[in-house]
């Protein structure tokens, strides 16, 4: 799927891996980039955050809670 979004311009892609319990991030650098050259990995006692989303704060731990 990450291919599908990426070909078609999405600028950001949040991806979860429940079995390592972490969030996928990629983005494109800039607007225009022509696929996503930034990824991160974050874990539990991370946040996500995004440069699309001002103010938007979302602490990994609890999405893989219970």
């Amino acid at each position: 799927k990450k291919s599908g979004y990426e070909r078609h311009g999405l600028p950001e892609l949040w991806l979860l891996d429940t079995a390592a319990e972490v969030v996928l991030v990629f983005r494109r650098s800039a607007p225009g980039a022509p696929s996503f050259d930034v990824a991160l990995e974050l874990g539990a006692g991370e946040t996500l955050t995004s440069p699309l989303l001002a103010g938007f704060a979302l602490p990994v731990a609890p999405l893989f809670a219970g």
